[in-house]
């Protein structure tokens, strides 16, 4: 089937030849496509010519394929040549059409602006001594420039971001900052101010100072001057119980406030204890308490 497609496409030269009048004419190669297709019923071949197309398009990039490879032989006593597409010398009448892109994109993209119409012109030297029809070189060109171009058009755009300049909607007054918000670039954007969120309020209760958790606290004595200072990521009120529990124990090991009250006889203000810092971060917790420490020893 290959064989018969490719013999048909040779017989039409808008089919893969660029410099052909007809190459561009869609509607013609439709045609063409389709008296493929009738043609390949004498051969009890059914097959659509949009199939037929897909089919050719896939022949076309294998013998682009198999046509690198073959110029990309090694050679050398150690080589053994590996075994040659069988349909690439039946589809040898392209080779006068192929321009590999990768060719121009290269002189594009490694060389400075400068250069590149010597070393386009040099390409173009290039392809006409080893048989390429001009007009085929030029269409090649052409695509890979309008690639490029577009490719870096597209990435200015991409780092291009737009910027924007928010002030309250008032009916009367919006429109003066249109022509000043132009002038420096800037798109206005509006917001507005009486929204029922400002109106209606969805508000919590008051949690109870004994509630709170992750905080740094502050026990002042009721005796003198000293004040201990923690952290706690409980509820204040159980760490409190705490505190007041080692003290009625008179463990082994007592805290800095079971000292303080044994050693002094003095009571501490637990109905007056402030949080000083709220922190859900336990190292954070830790440099705020440490932070209140250093204060009160300074002071």
């Amino acid at each position: 089937v290959d064989e018969i497609i490719i013999d048909f496409v040779c017989e039409n030269k808008c089919l893969y030849d660029k410099s052909d009048l007809n190459y561009k004419n869609n509607s013609k190669k439709k045609e063409i496509w389709s008296v493929i297709s009738e043609n390949l019923t004498l051969y009890n071949i059914n097959m659509l010519a949009e199939a037929i197309e897909k089919r050719w398009f896939s022949l076309r990039d294998m013998f682009s394929r198999e046509n690198r490879k073959q110029k990309l032989q090694p050679s050398g006593s150690g080589y053994e040549p590996t075994k040659e597409w069988e349909l690439y010398r039946i589809m040898s009448f392209l080779l006068p059409h192929i321009v590999h892109r990768r060719f121009i994109d290269k002189i594009i993209i490694l060389s400075h602006p400068r250069f590149h119409q010597k070393n386009l012109i040099d390409a173009v030297q290039i392809f006409l001594n080893n048989g390429y029809p001009l007009p085929c070189i030029f269409s090649i060109i052409e695509t890979s420039v309008k690639f490029h171009i577009h490719k870096e058009h597209s990435t200015h755009n991409a780092y291009i971001k737009e910027k924007y300049f928010t002030i309250s909607y008032v009916k009367s007054i919006f429109e003066s900052f249109l022509p000043i918000s132009s002038m420096f670039h800037y798109k206005l954007a509006f917001y507005i101010s009486n929204t029922l969120k400002c109106l209606i309020k969805r508000g919590k209760d008051k949690l109870d100072l004994l509630s709170n958790q992750n905080v740094v606290y502050k026990i002042s004595c009721d005796d003198c001057e000293a004040s201990y200072v923690g952290q706690t990521k409980r509820k204040l009120g159980t760490r409190l119980k705490e505190h007041t529990s080692d003290i009625k124990k008179n463990t082994g090991s007592p805290t800095v406030i079971t000292d303080h009250r044994i050693d002094l006889d003095h009571n501490f203000r637990w109905n007056q204890v402030e949080i000083l810092n709220s922190e859900s971060s336990y190292n954070k917790r830790l440099i705020r308490d440490d932070s209140h420490k250093k204060t009160k020893t300074r002071s």
